[in-house]
């Protein structure tokens, strides 16, 4: 969220979401490289040749199987 987003678009973002169920939901990890420093700055560096899998996965609405493929990269609802 920025400061673009209206209050609008929060409610109708909120309601485009209310059937979404948990399980149909990956979270992922950005693909790192490395951390560090650049003067007073905290830098993350991203692994070029995952970042390119997971957008890729990401536009083409393939999330999953990128998740299948890098499982470290994910965060999946279990069920009990």
């Amino acid at each position: 969220m920025d400061d673009t987003l209206s209050n609008g678009g929060q409610r109708s973002l909120a309601f485009d979401l209310r059937g979404l169920r948990p399980s149909a939901v990956t979270f992922l990890n950005a693909p790192v490289a490395g951390l560090s420093r650049d003067g007073a700055q905290s830098v993350v560096y991203l692994d070029g040749s995952r970042s390119t899998d997971l957008w890729a996965a990401l536009h083409a609405g393939t999330a999953d199987g990128y998740a299948d493929h890098y499982p470290a990269d994910a965060l999946r609802a279990t069920t009990r």
